[in-house]
């Protein structure tokens, strides 16, 4: 199972552990409505149901050939690196992740007179209905000069009322996206060969192989 894929097998056992240790609460109905809104999800946006009706399916054909970057704010600062590393692996696509308020002080200036650079590149906003005005207010403004700009923006809303559930339904958003896109471009989102090529070619020169090479040269 590569390691994209054991996200579950790791953060459950993990939470649980926490809860029984006394350093988190509500984890056991955290889960359960984690599990409720993640049926409606994979309900939702799963193969069988058609691009008019399917979310994911919808964001990966807009996205297209562009770059995606993703932008999240507070505790979505992890899920907007998970969009971004599932767009590397399963896409294999270059993305981005970015965190608010830090894109303000920063990353917008980035995106001004881009002109044609600007078409390559795709805005992902990670919403909550709940999220600050302060929030909401940076979110909306940041929008409006990017658009200005020409970049195409997106936004996905978390759902659940948990910290757990808005940000699991959020992440196997990103999976469903990230997994289509890479059905619109034509490529296997399973291997990740440069991974490989890299794991191999850093063992062949590694500590373990130098030591090899010194004792049989004595």
């Amino acid at each position: 199972m590569p390691p994209r894929a054991a996200l579950p097998y790791l953060l459950v056992p993990m939470l649980v552990f926490l809860e029984k240790s006394g350093l988190v609460l509500g984890v056991k109905e955290g889960l359960e409505e984690t599990l409720k809104i993640l049926d409606k999800i994979c309900k939702e946006n799963g193969p069988d149901n058609l691009l008019c009706e399917n979310f994911a399916k919808n964001l990966a054909h807009n996205i297209g050939d562009s770059t995606p970057t993703v932008y999240g704010f507070d505790y979505f600062r992890s899920v907007a690196l998970r969009f971004k590393q599932q767009f590397n692996e399963n896409s294999k696509s270059p993305a981005k992740s970015e965190v608010f308020p830090e894109i303000d002080h920063n990353e917008i200036v980035g995106w001004e007179n881009r002109g044609e650079l600007a078409r390559w590149f795709s805005l992902i906003f990670i919403r909550d209905r709940n999220e600050a005005n302060e929030i909401r207010s940076r979110i909306e403004n940041t929008k409006n000069i990017v658009e200005q700009a020409g970049l195409m923006t997106f936004e996905i809303e978390a759902e659940g009322q948990s910290r757990l559930a808005k940000m699991i339904s959020t992440v196997v958003i990103g999976d469903f996206v990230s997994v289509y896109l890479a059905i619109l471009r034509e490529v296997d989102p399973t291997p990740v060969r440069n991974i490989d090529y890299l794991k191999e070619t850093l063992k062949q020169n590694g500590v373990k192989n130098r030591i090899i090479k010194e004792l049989e040269g004595i």
